[in-house]
């Protein structure tokens, strides 16, 4: 049997009203399959927790956002063979999503999957729509010594899963390193550790894919409504069957 955490990401700031809720959620799924839950703080104002005694809770300084406090908990973490990280703002939206992910992680040369997968081109077109972001992601390929890749095509750090062997290869999720550059602040910097992460695991020679077709299927987030909306339309579906193609062949004989 995979021995499998889920590991939540927690800012102290806000009420616990939203990170009871999904807890809720997951506790509802236990037939899904065997899983345990972890919760990690960024603590800033250290709010009591009224959690359940077999939930683990790791508190730690309030830096690094989502990704800061899942590497916390991943690396006090050790002897589970999967690994699925949300955040907190999350809901379970639909039953399946443990075997979901246990499934894609299956496969060999996939590294880490989620529940959005935002795609570029190329860094060129992501630089047009994000030059603060852009420069920070490259800057941080340099600092860890990656090589950026043709795209900054990444995982949202939302919702993510990964085997074990996979994160500890990849070193897990990428962190910032040093002060904040003076043409940059901290959300761009949180943004470069999220598109980095899945830079580095590709660098890896792993995969980063989305658990389904359409985003936010397993795992919902109220911010990223839209984008689920969205995916109802036929045109949106017409418009991602091109893409994907088009990435395919630019993979397969273009390069």
């Amino acid at each position: 049997m995979t021995k499998s955490l889920v590991i939540v990401s927690y800012y102290d700031a806000r009420s616990s009203e939203q990170l009871n809720r999904l807890i809720s959620d997951l506790k509802r799924s236990r037939s899904e399959g065997h899983f345990e839950i972890a919760v990690c703080v960024n603590v800033e104002i250290s709010r009591p927790l009224d959690l359940d005694k077999e939930i683990l809770v790791f508190r730690r300084e309030n830096s690094g956002f989502n990704i800061g406090a899942w590497q916390y908990a991943f690396e006090r973490s050790p002897g589970f063979d999967f690994y699925l990280f949300l955040q907190d703002e999350c809901r379970v939206n639909k039953a399946g999503w443990l075997k979901a992910y246990l499934n894609h992680t299956q496969t060999p040369n996939v590294g880490l999957v989620g529940e959005s997968l935002v795609r570029y081109r190329s860094w060129a077109e992501y630089a047009d729509q994000w030059p603060k972001n852009a420069r920070a992601c490259k800057r941080l390929c340099r600092t860890i010594d990656i090589n950026p890749g043709t795209s900054p095509t990444s995982l949202q750090a939302l919702a993510m899963g990964a085997r074990a062997d996979v994160l500890n290869r990849i070193g897990g999720f990428v962190q910032s390193h040093g002060e904040v550059a003076p043409d940059s602040d901290k959300k761009c910097e949180a943004i470069a550790t999220e598109v980095v992460t899945s830079i580095r695991a590709r660098a890896h020679g792993y995969s980063t894919i989305q658990s389904a077709w359409r985003p936010f299927t397993y795992f919902s987030h109220d911010q990223w409504k839209d984008v689920r909306k969205a995916s109802n339309k036929p045109t949106w579906h017409a418009k991602k069957l091109i893409k994907t193609s088009v990435d395919f062949l630019d993979r397969r004989i273009f390069r």
